[in-house]
């Protein structure tokens, strides 16, 4: 990544969200972090402004109605972590 880029992370997790935006803060990006309780609206903003937007919600396919333009680098990934339970 670029580092004068402007990067948008949907993700603010302990294991994603949070640690991506510190690699790539210390790249020297400028990182914006949404969440799921970011509006639709706020969301559209900061898209149509973002050089990179990165969707680490865990859920498939979430950013695909948003408008990108064909200058933007999207990533769309998803960590699921499955702990061991005695139950099953």
């Amino acid at each position: 990544f670029p580092s004068h880029d402007m990067h948008m992370l949907i993700n603010r997790s302990e294991y994603v969200g949070k640690p991506l935006a510190r690699i790539l803060t210390d790249l020297g990006a400028t990182v914006t972090i949404c969440n799921s309780t970011t509006s639709k609206k706020s969301l559209d903003l900061l898209i149509s402004n973002a050089d990179c937007v990165i969707w680490g919600t865990g859920v498939r396919n979430i950013g695909y109605n948003y408008s990108y333009n064909d200058n933007q680098f999207i990533i769309d990934f998803a960590l699921h972590i499955f702990y061991k339970c005695d139950k099953y």
